[in-house]
Parts: structure tokens; C-alpha cells; sequence
């Protein structure tokens, strides 16, 4: 693990975090507005197993009925295709501007990079079951659906955390330059 804490601090020079944030602020701005308005485009209000913090396995069903056949199949290819390299893009800014703020401060544990790990972990299991569950609909997958809304809760779940963790270093940073 050591290793792999110090190839990432060496890495995250100001250039190298600077264009992660600049690719993370892009997805934010343009490529995920255009990926949500696709599928609203397709499926109209119904909620997303991605975008929901909150559900039950009977809502997943619920969505893959409203989803209807194209529905389900752009959402299942979303799944492979711009859903895979969002997660990436995230963790990537998570742990690039995590290493370039912990390198400053050596008192701050190193299993802060662990969050954006889980984050992304729990994205692509999401993903996964989501499509599986969208794929073999009408047939009730049922303990793929209860496992789904929970991979979904510590995706976001972590994802806070690690929205949070970045205030916080960013606090200190701060804090640390006027001092």
C-alpha cells in the first residue's frame, strides 16, 4: 500500500491535478447534462437507480417496467459505455487532489484514498446489477434488486464522505498557508 500512496503523491503534481479537475469538471458541466437528458429523452421522469440514495428492490422494478424495452437498452448500454468512464473520471480527481493536499501534510492517514476506491467499487456493482436486473426483465431477478439499492447507498454514501474529506483538506490548506 505504501507503494501505491507514494506513485500517487508523486504523480499528483499541480499539472497532473489541475487536467483531472479540468476533465472532472467537463464531465460535470457538459457530459453528464447530456447523458441525463438522453435518458429523459427515452424513459421521461422515472427515476434512475444511479441518481436515487434511497429505494427499494420494488422500485427497481417499477423503473425497469417504466423504462420499457428502450428504455432498458439505452440504459443498459449507458451502463458500459459513458457509466464506466464516469466513475473513473471521479475517483480520479478524488485521489489526485487527495494526494496533492495530503502530500503537504504528512499527518493525515493515507486510507483517506480508500473512500474514492469504495466509491468507484460500489458505481460499478451498481451498474452491473442495475443491468442485469433491466436485461432479464420481466423475469424478477429479486435478491440482485434488494442487493442494488445498497450498492447504490454506499456509492453515494462514500461519495460524501469523500465530497466532504475534500472541504475539509482544502480547510486545512488553507488554514496551513495563512498561518
Amino acid at each position: 500500500m505504501k507503494r501505491i500512496y507514494k506513485y500517487l503523491e508523486k504523480k499528483a503534481t499541480f499539472l497532473n491535478t489541475t487536467i483531472v479537475k479540468l476533465i472532472f469538471v467537463f464531465f460535470i458541466l457538459l457530459v453528464l447534462p447530456h447523458e441525463a437528458n438522453k435518458l429523459y429523452d427515452i424513459v421521461g421522469n422515472t427515476p434512475s437507480p444511479d441518481t436515487s440514495f434511497i429505494y427499494s428492490a420494488n422500485d427497481v422494478f417499477y423503473m425497469a417496467e417504466t423504462y420499457g424495452q428502450a428504455g432498458r437498452d439505452y440504459y443498459i448500454s449507458s451502463r458500459f459505455s459513458f457509466d464506466i468512464i464516469w466513475p473513473i473520471v471521479y475517483t480520479l480527481f478524488f485521489l489526485f487532489t487527495f494526494a496533492y493536499l495530503v502530500k503537504k501534510d504528512k499527518t493525515i492517514t493515507r486510507f483517506i484514498y480508500l473512500l474514492p476506491i469504495i466509491s468507484f467499487s460500489f458505481d460499478i456493482l451498481e451498474n452491473s446489477l442495475a443491468s442485469l436486473i433491466f436485461y432479464y426483465y420481466p423475469l424478477r431477478l429479486v435478491i440482485l434488486a434488494h442487493i442494488l439499492p445498497f450498492a447504490t447507498f454506499i456509492k453515494w454514501l462514500s461519495i460524501s464522505c469523500s465530497i466532504l474529506l475534500l472541504f475539509y483538506l482544502s480547510y486545512l490548506n488553507v488554514k496551513k498557508r495563512l498561518a
